[in-house]
């Protein structure tokens, strides 16, 4: 899954104006999505202090959305890694009863920019061929998400792409260095994007972006005790009213290095939005690529 020398780097983009009226949505997935798993108001179900990302400035995010849908909606993100190959997120590729999603039943999106214009060139639709799930995804979150304690660690998967992608075109994101640790991005500002809903629009179709600052896993230990479990595997990261959310699930957190975007988290849950004292929780890339 070797990558080229170019990943991580952004492309010049433009700015999009939204242009018509709201696309009308067909939620025929119900997914759980444990980046909201502590409230059940939709009105906290949002990408917060984020903006409206350029055109081509993530070319690694993609979109995963039911096959067969005749209008992609996305319900987690993911990231382009190498020509055949998405990373994602382990609960996103589960059903509420708990079994694994087929291959079958996953469309990608990628080049995706605005969801409501079918005119954007560099979009592909892409099958799955393989699912790889992390053999040690744990997750004992209650039933009740307002009962304290939960688990979710090796929230990890990766994708296998039906057809090599072109990455002259769709630039991939770069992995960690190989020793790489995630302490060593504390105080880093990183940042996240993804399609989840804003404070202003319920569900944006313009990607969003939001820079957050690594925190240091002993200060996310001490947010989240008596709540959710964080250990090794984790990597956290807030600012003060800023934070991924539902819809951006397996997405890409990211820390530049010089030119280079690397890929040092999987979005993957967190008390609320932005909550006071909460930071979102990530699965920790360094961790699972040794």
């Amino acid at each position: 899954m070797a990558v080229n020398d170019k990943c991580g780097i952004k492309k010049a983009g433009t700015r999009k104006l939204k242009r018509g009226g709201n696309k009308k949505k067909n939620k025929n997935k119900n997914k759980k999505n444990k980046k909201n798993k502590s409230t059940d108001s939709d009105e906290d179900i949002k990408i917060v202090g984020g903006n409206e990302a350029m055109e081509n400035e993530y070319p690694w995010i993609v979109a995963l959305f039911p096959k067969g849908q005749q209008k992609p909606d996305p319900y987690c993100g993911g990231s382009l890694i190498a020509s055949q190959w998405v990373l994602t997120a382990v609960h996103c590729l589960k059903e509420n009863d708990g079994t694994d999603t087929p291959a079958s039943e996953i469309s990608v999106l990628l080049g995706e920019h605005d969801l409501s214009d079918d005119t954007d060139g560099n979009v592909m639709i892409l099958d799955v061929e393989e699912v790889f799930l992390h053999p040690n995804y744990a997750d004992t979150f209650p039933p009740n998400p307002f009962t304290p304690g939960g688990h979710l660690l090796a929230d990890v998967a990766l994708l296998k792409l039906k057809k090599k992608v072109n990455l002259a075109t769709y630039t991939p994101v770069c992995l960690p260095p190989e020793k790489a640790v995630a302490s060593m991005y504390d105080g880093k500002t990183a940042t996240a994007v993804g399609w989840g809903r804003t404070a202003t629009v319920r569900e944006p179709d313009i990607l969003q972006e939001v820079e957050v600052t690594v925190t240091t896993l002993d200060s996310c230990k001490a947010s989240y005790a008596g709540t959710f479990d964080i250990e090794t595997g984790h990597i956290c990261a807030a600012d003060t009213g800023k934070d991924t959310c539902a819809g951006d699930s397996g997405g890409p957190l990211t820390v530049k290095t010089k030119k280079q975007h690397f890929l040092v988290g999987i979005t993957s849950f967190g008390e609320g939005c932005a909550e006071p004292d909460y930071p979102g929780v990530y699965a920790d890339v360094a961790k699972y690529r040794n």
